[in-house]
C-alpha cells in the first residue's frame, strides 16, 4: 500500500478525482504545519496494521527567488530542512548544534523514489526537478525574509510539512517521497500574485501519475 498525503483537502481533492480507480493507495491529509503533520502522521501509522510500502507526500510550495522556478512549476524534493529552528539573531538563524542535542533538522528524501518520480513525470511531459525544500512553522512574507533563508539553508521551495513529515517517516522506516507545484514566489506577500487553484490541479495531476506508477499501475492518462 502506498500512502498519499496531502496537507489540506484543498490539495487533496483534486488528487482524488483522479485516483478513484486506483487501487493499493490510502489518501491521508496530514493537516497544516509541522506540528499537526508530524502528529496526525505518527498517529495514523502508528494505528496502521502494516506500514505502507512508501509515502508520497503531495501539495503546494513557494519558490525562492532565483530558484529556477516559477508559478506552476514542479519540484521533488531531495532534501529537507527545518528552517526556523534554532536561535533567532538580528541577521540570520542560528541552528542548535546538533552534536550536543538530540535533535533532527536535516533530512535526504528517498532518492530512488525521487528519481522514480521524476522520470515518470518526464515520460509524461512534465518536467520536474530535485531541489532542496525548507519547511516553516511561519511562512516567508517578506523578500528579506525568503532570501535569509535561501542563502543560509541553499534551498529552492519554502514548504510548511515536509520535513516533519521526513522526520515521522525516518522513525517509522517509511520510504518518503515529496512533490510540489509552486503557488507563489517567496517576496514581498502580494496574494493577488498567486495561483493556489492552479498550482493545487498541477500537483494533484503529477502526484496521481506518480501514484498510480508506484502503485503498480502504469503511468495513469490524464
Amino acid at each position: 500500500m502506498i500512502l498519499v498525503a496531502t496537507a489540506t483537502g484543498l490539495e487533496m481533492e483534486p488528487l482524488l478525482s483522479r485516483l478513484d480507480a486506483v487501487s493499493g493507495l490510502e489518501p491521508f491529509c496530514v493537516g497544516m504545519g509541522p506540528v499537526e503533520a508530524a502528529a496526525r502522521l505518527a498517529r495514523h501509522l502508528a494505528s496502521l496494521p502494516a506500514l505502507p510500502a512508501a509515502l508520497l507526500l503531495v501539495g503546494v510550495g513557494g519558490a525562492y527567488p532565483d530558484s529556477g522556478l516559477g508559478i506552476g512549476d514542479l519540484a521533488v524534493a531531495a532534501t529537507e530542512v527545518l528552517a526556523d529552528t534554532g536561535v533567532r539573531l538580528r541577521d540570520r538563524l542560528e541552528p542548535f548544534d546538533e552534536s550536543r542535542l538530540p535533535l533532527c533538522t536535516r533530512f535526504r528524501l528517498d532518492p530512488e523514489l525521487g528519481r522514480q518520480a521524476a522520470a515518470i513525470l518526464a515520460r509524461a511531459g512534465r518536467p520536474c526537478p530535485a531541489a532542496a525544500f525548507a519547511t516553516v512553522a511561519a511562512t516567508s512574507g517578506t523578500t528579506a525574509a525568503g532570501l535569509a533563508i535561501r542563502d543560509q539553508f541553499r534551498v529552492a521551495v519554502e514548504n510548511m510539512e515536509g520535513a516533519a513529515v521526513a522526520r515521522v517517516c525516518q522513525l517509522f522506516g517509511v520510504p518518503l517521497v515529496e512533490l510540489r507545484a509552486m503557488s507563489n514566489l517567496v517576496q514581498d506577500r502580494d496574494q493577488a500574485s498567486w495561483d493556489l487553484p492552479a498550482a493545487c490541479l498541477k500537483a494533484a495531476e503529477a502526484g496521481a501519475l506518480v501514484a498510480a506508477a508506484l502503485a503498480g499501475h502504469g503511468d495513469l492518462p490524464l
